[in-house]
């Protein structure tokens, strides 16, 4: 299975949090306009870029740049040679726009942290430290031993959700919260492993039948040569007997 695709190359694309789970959005090039979208950050560009492109936004390269609605319905600026301070303006504003709208490691993480009550003066500090540490070591976990496809994904041998959590120092439902949330559902590896050998069975099978039915078709070949052979011979053997 393959990891989750890297939109870092991707300047039009952006994760942002949703309901629960990262979701891309995307930012028009021209005028910084944005709008979220639903699918997740493992998803390939050329996917999440059909789905924008659906909505009305024109894609190019895959998230390189985008077009939303509105500057593709509004008419063609005037070209004005003596306004490139105000364009060097509009573009620095719209980088700006974009830039606040990206959700860094960080903020991801912070948002991956489950609700707290409001914690005493003496507690703030060594809390959200530990917290935080805690939901740093199991997303590296997850990272290392957990191997996405899509929305699903399977742990290497001897992982599992309750190793990392024994190794985070989290809940158990806390890790399959953000394993699903972040990183896909899980699939039974050894579910996996009887649906490749029973595809490879029917490869097998259907290469064997093949190799069956050519040579049934050379016995027959050779048998027919051979009976041939001899009714012809006896033919000729009755011709000489009767004379």
């Amino acid at each position: 299975m393959k990891r989750t695709h890297n939109l870092t190359n991707r300047p039009a694309f952006f994760t942002t949090p949703g309901n629960s789970r990262m979701k891309v959005g995307i930012i028009c090039s021209t005028c910084g306009e944005i709008e979220a979208g639903s699918d997740r950050p493992g998803l390939p560009p050329a996917v999440i870029a059909r789905h924008f492109a659906a909505k009305g936004w024109k894609v190019y390269r895959e998230g390189v740049s985008a077009t939303c609605p509105k500057c593709q319905a509004a008419p063609p600026a005037p070209i004005e040679t003596d306004d490139a301070e105000a364009s060097l303006e509009r573009q620095r504003a719209a980088e700006a726009r974009r830039q606040a709208a990206i959700v860094t490691p960080g903020e991801r993480l912070v948002a991956a942290l489950p609700p707290k009550s409001e914690p005493t003066m003496t507690t703030t500090t060594s809390s959200t430290t530990n917290a935080i540490r805690a939901q740093a070591t199991m997303h590296r976990l997850l990272g290392e031993h957990f191997t996405t496809d899509g929305a699903v994904g399977a742990y290497d041998e001897g992982w599992s959700d309750a190793r990392v959590s024994n190794e985070a120092g989290l809940a158990l439902v806390e890790v399959v919260r953000v394993r699903e949330a972040a990183y896909g559902r899980v699939v039974d590896p050894r579910l996996a492993k009887l649906e490749t050998a029973l595809a490879a069975a029917q490869v097998k099978l259907t290469r064997d039948l093949g190799e069956i039915t050519t040579m049934l078709e050379t016995i027959r070949e050779e048998g027919t040569k051979a009976l041939a052979a001899l009714t012809r011979q006896l033919a000729e053997a009755r011709g000489l007997a009767s004379r």
